[in-house]
């Protein structure tokens, strides 16, 4: 493609990308917000049989204490038969974002070789722990993202501090579902757990085999693409839709508007970009490309 094919085409990439992730984002936040729900059901139908109760109140018992360890069995149930089969549809997502960016360099780049292609797909497999039939590599970082001990504990804390209280049924019942699916501007307790792990991996899998097409290709130049939002941070509203190399890059650890400064030594700007739910990503080019876009960089 000549040069202004090719800025048509990224332009057009970008565009289809950034919907694309939006559709992933948003499925995935109903999918977790039907994993809580479930998760009351099966919590809510186990209480009467796991708990006494006394005047429609939980008794302050050893019994009742003792019994937290089923719910202990009811979470590996849960985890086994609902997030297991969210982590398998969530790795093909994963995959399906790394084949976009493969698509991105195929037709922006005649260098961009099979061997190339095979070894970025394979980093992310690796990386996040998926197997070539599309399984969890066990510890992998998805199987490791299907332990959700956080979510286990504050469930287990709720518990003690309702026996302690002798929470009536009704209360317990309100609270419970409260405390897993959220309220208004609140998230459930498994949104927060997969916004704090989860939602970002889309675009960490698309920085993988971004960054490792770009060192195959020897790349020095990219554009720091997304659209902005009103709650766009300072960082990436000073970069998005600008030209830059991977020098300047290596600098941004410096940058007065980046977040989280007691990490920036251990920064990775090609793959971090702005730190945590960012939505923003880069896109590699030519050097050919980046003069044209960005003219003082002709030598």
């Amino acid at each position: 493609m000549a040069i202004e094919e090719i800025i048509k085409y990224v332009a057009q990439w970008a565009k289809r990308f950034e919907t694309r992730l939006s559709e992933l984002l948003d499925t995935l936040d109903m999918r977790v917000q039907g994993m809580q729900r479930g998760l009351t059901r099966r919590f809510l139908e186990a209480v009467l049989e796991m708990f006494d109760f006394e005047d429609g109140k939980l008794k302050k018992t050893t019994k009742n204490v003792a019994a937290l360890r089923k719910l202990e069995r009811l979470f590996d149930g849960f985890e086994k038969d609902v997030i297991q089969n969210e982590l398998a549809l969530f790795a093909a997502e994963l995959l399906e974002v790394g084949g976009f960016t493969i698509e991105y360099y195929e037709a922006t780049n005649p260098a961009a070789k099979a061997a190339a292609i095979k070894n970025s797909l394979d980093l992310l497999r690796s990386v996040m722990g998926i197997t070539a039939d599309g399984g969890l590599v066990q510890d992998g970082y998805l199987d490791r993202l299907g332990k959700t001990a956080q979510v286990r504990e504050r469930l287990r804390q709720y518990v003690v501090q309702s026996i302690v209280s002798k929470r009536s049924l009704s209360e317990f019942q309100r609270g419970l579902r409260n405390l897993v699916e959220g309220q208004p501007d609140v998230d459930g307790l498994l949104q927060t757990y997969w916004r704090q792990y989860a939602y970002d991996t889309y675009n960490q899998a698309h920085e993988v085999v971004n960054l490792s097409m770009s060192d195959e290709l020897e790349l020095q130049h990219f554009i720091y693409q997304g659209s902005l939002i009103p709650t766009s941070r300072a960082f990436c509203v000073k970069k998005a839709g600008k030209v830059f190399t991977r020098t300047e890059a290596a600098k941004w650890k410096n940058d007065p508007d980046l977040i989280d400064k007691k990490t920036a030594a251990s920064y990775n700007p090609f793959i971090e970009r702005g730190r945590y739910n960012c939505r923003h990503w880069l896109n590699w080019i030519s050097q050919d490309l980046a003069e044209q876009l960005r003219p003082d960089l002709k030598k």
